[in-house]
C-alpha cells in the first residue's frame, strides 16, 4: 500500500484484490518447493486462502473507514531487552521472568484536548477460527494474551513520547479479528449483503466505554444515534439502546478497569 501511495481509507477495492492475489502467489511459490501446486487438493487450499485474504482485506479496510483510528504498528515486537516494566517480572528468590512477543497490529488516534493531549491505542490480534475474548477466561489465566499485549503497547507508546509532552496514553480497546469467509444467505440489496458480511466479521474484545472514544472507533454512534438513539456497530462489540445507553450486547470497561485488568494479568503471569 505504501509503495503505491495508498492508505487503508483510499485504496480502491480492485487494488486490494490485486495485492492479495500477488501476495498469495509469492507465498505459495516459495512454500515447500511448490507443494501447494502439486495436487487438486492443494490447489483448492490456495484458492480458499486467496478468497479469505481478499475478504479479510476488504473487511479490515471497511472497519477502519468507520472510525478515526489509523494503523501505526504492524507485527510490533516487544521484549524485556527494551527495558519495559511490563516485560520484566520479579519472582521469589530473586528470580526474574522476562517476556517477549509480537503484536499483530496497533491502531492509534491522537487528540488535542484543553489540558493535555490524549493518545488512544487499540490492539488487534488476528486469529483463524472463532476465538472470543471472555473475562472469565482471563480471570482463570486461560486467555491473557490481549491484556499482556495492551500492557506492552501502552508502555511502548508512553516511552516513545517526547520528554516535554504532557500527553496521556489511553487504552481504546483490545480485539480479536477472526479471519474467515462467512457464508451469507443471498437476499436483499448489495448494501444489505455487505452489512451482513461485516456483521459476521465484526471484531470481538473489550472496548473503553467512554462515549467520545466509542464515537472515534465508530462514527455511527455520533450520527445515527442523533437520529434514533439505537445503534449496532459493524466494527466493534458495542450497541446502544434507544435512549443512547450502552446495550446489553456490548463488552466494555472503564479506563480504570483496563488498568486493573493489566495489573491482574501481570499478577497471574508472575504467579
Amino acid at each position: 500500500l505504501a509503495e503505491k501511495n495508498y492508505g487503508w481509507r483510499t485504496v480502491p477495492e480492485e487494488t486490494l484484490v490485486e495485492l492479495a492475489e500477488q501476495c498469495i502467489r509469492e507465498v505459495t511459490a516459495d512454500y515447500g518447493n511448490q507443494i501447494l501446486s502439486s495436487s487438486y487438493r492443494h490447489a483448492y487450499m490456495v484458492e480458499r486462502m486467496t478468497r479469505m485474504i481478499k475478504r479479510t482485506l476488504w473487511a479490515l479496510s471497511e472497519q477502519l473507514k468507520m472510525g478515526e483510528f489509523e494503523p501505526t504498528d504492524y507485527e510490533m515486537a516487544f521484549s524485556y531487552m527494551d527495558g519495559f516494566e511490563n516485560t520484566r517480572m520479579n519472582l521469589e528468590k530473586e528470580r526474574v521472568m522476562c517476556l517477549y512477543g509480537r503484536i499483530d497490529r496497533i491502531d492509534s488516534y491522537q487528540e488535542q484536548l484543553d489540558e493535555k493531549d490524549a493518545i488512544y491505542v487499540k490492539v488487534i490480534d488476528y486469529k483463524t477460527g472463532s476465538t472470543k475474548f471472555q473475562i472469565q477466561n482471563l480471570y482463570y489465566g486461560l486467555q491473557m494474551q490481549l491484556v499482556v499485549y495492551m500492557n506492552a503497547a501502552l508502555e511502548q507508546k508512553e516511552t516513545s513520547l517526547p520528554t516535554e509532552t504532557n500527553a496521556e496514553v489511553v487504552p481504546a480497546g483490545i480485539f480479536y479479528y477472526n479471519i474467515d469467509d462467512p457464508i451469507i444467505e443471498r437476499k436483499g440489496s448489495e448494501e444489505e449483503l455487505r452489512e451482513a458480511i461485516l456483521k459476521e466479521l465484526k471484531m470481538n474484545g473489550l472496548v473503553n466505554e467512554e462515549t467520545h472514544l466509542i464515537q472515534l472507533l465508530d462514527r455511527s454512534f455520533g450520527k445515527e444515534a442523533q437520529l434514533n438513539g439505537s445503534v449496532k456497530s459493524l466494527a466493534i462489540p458495542v450497541d446502544t439502546t434507544k435512549d443512547g445507553k450502552i446495550g446489553s450486547y456490548s463488552t466494555t470497561a472503564t479506563k480504570e478497569q483496563f488498568a486493573m485488568l493489566g495489573a491482574y494479568a501481570n499478577h497471574l503471569l508472575a504467579k
